[in-house]
């Protein structure tokens, strides 16, 4: 199996390799690896008009194991110019292992200088300390899962002394040979909210 990515195409079905390994079980994908190929996909669901997630929820409702051939389902809720909404369910031996909801809009209708303010910071990256210079999970512990050699995660301190950040970058492709797509980008992430 191709190491250099998170999962491996295998017909119309996807398998997780190690790089996917989370921390909880060796045996099962870290979330965040699975929201990654969640996102990936979400990009393949045709709309009527160019659209751009505005949200996700994700349930992982059981673990998704390494090496077993896995499946995205997804399904067109609403179909609109100016909204879709699209489920997305991972099965794996025909059962649902993550139930996953996106709301896209219509690229016309997002402009990012319509967002409300922030409730905390103007810029939140600006009072972290810079990526270079912040401390990696990287080899913090004697075995480190399979997904931490397929990111670059690091605990970053606030320079005011508040709640630390993390920086995350995906560091291989999400499927073997293809591109990593800003769905997958952003969606991989989502799991580690509550670092």
């Amino acid at each position: 199996m191709e190491e250099g990515a998170l999962f491996v195409r295998d017909g119309d079905a996807y398998v997780a390799t190690n790089l996917a390994q989370g921390g909880w079980d060796p045996g099962n994908a870290n979330g965040g690896t699975v929201l990654a190929l969640v996102g990936d996909r979400l990009e393949d669901v045709p709309s009527l008009v160019p659209m751009t997630m505005s949200r996700m929820t994700a349930d992982l409702v059981r673990p998704v194991p390494l090496g077993r051939r896995l499946r995205i389902e997804p399904r067109v809720l609403r179909e609109g110019k100016k909204i879709q909404v699209v489920d997305l369910e991972v099965v794996v031996d025909e059962l649902a292992c993550a139930h996953v909801r996106v709301l896209r809009l219509r690229q016309s209708e997002f402009d990012p200088s319509d967002l409300p303010r922030s409730s905390t910071d103007e810029r939140p990256a600006d009072a972290l300390e810079a990526p270079e210079a912040s401390r990696s999970y990287r080899g913090a512990t004697p075995h480190d899962p399979g997904f931490l050699h397929a990111v670059d995660m690091r605990y970053a301190r606030r320079r005011d002394g508040g709640t630390a950040g993390i920086w995350i970058r995906l560091e291989v492709p999400v499927v073997a040979g293809e591109p990593v797509r800003p769905a997958a980008f952003l969606a991989f992430g989502f799991d580690f909210a509550n670092l």
